[in-house]
């Protein structure tokens, strides 16, 4: 699953992920609602079983895209994009999201640019919002620059399941890195491939037209008194 925060697609405009988007895999995206930037999008292969949700919580300081990884005991994936404004507002939706989680799922997966300088503990915010994120038990495995000014914005917590292997890699286009990790779900993620059957329908009919069709062919026939009329 490829998770991505300010897509910058505008409503109306998902065709761009029809053209870029791998054969063999689909998308949501939610687009930022009114200004330009922002939007979150999370691409994915067509076989795992995900299910986009609606958020059940009003957000007005932070972007979420939430959906459903698994069956039938599901990972919640939410990817946030919290505007680097400062908002008073965020640590308090903030909880009350975090809250309406815990009373839904046992396993949870937060992801994306926070723009809370994790990485310097005199920032504003920053304390406030470990001191969150530990009271709901959220571990934090990101422990490394992830923006090229050198500060740590984007960052994935785990609630119930296992993070391994995760590594920053260098900006390519953009001048955030990204992040690539496992994780282990405790659920069925891929939908089952059902075997193509074949067969024929047989009921009371089926012998009476079938005499019918075998005398229908034996009068086209031209000749029955040779080989070669065959």
């Amino acid at each position: 699953v490829l998770c991505v925060t300010e897509s910058w697609i505008l409503p109306g405009e998902s065709s761009v992920f029809n053209e870029l988007v791998p054969a063999g895999c689909a998308f949501i995206n939610v687009p930022r609602a009114a200004k330009r930037g922002g939007g979150l999008a999370a691409i994915y292969k067509a076989n795992l079983k995900i299910r986009q949700l609606q958020p059940w919580t009003a957000n007005t300081s932070f972007e979420l895209c939430l959906f459903e990884l698994g069956h039938p005991q599901p990972l919640l994936c939410a990817v946030v994009y919290r505007p680097p404004r400062y908002n008073k507002d965020f640590l308090q939706e903030f909880s009350e999201f975090l809250a309406s989680c815990a009373a839904r799922y046992d396993q949870m997966l937060l992801l994306g640019d926070f723009n809370i300088h994790v990485c310097c503990a005199g920032k504003p915010m920053v304390s406030d919002f470990i001191n969150l994120m530990n009271s709901f038990s959220f571990t934090q495995w990101v422990n490394g620059p992830t923006q090229e000014c050198g500060h740590t914005l984007d960052l994935v917590l785990s609630l119930g399941c296992s993070v391994s292997n995760l590594r920053i890699n260098d900006a390519v286009f953009s001048d955030h890195r990204p992040i690539l990790f496992d994780t282990t779900v405790c659920s069925s993620l891929a939908t089952p491939v059902v075997p193509t059957r074949y067969g024929r329908p047989m009921n009371t009919d089926t012998a009476g037209r079938f005499s019918l069709l075998f005398g229908q062919a034996a009068l086209d026939l031209s000749d029955w008194s040779s080989l070669d009329g065959l």
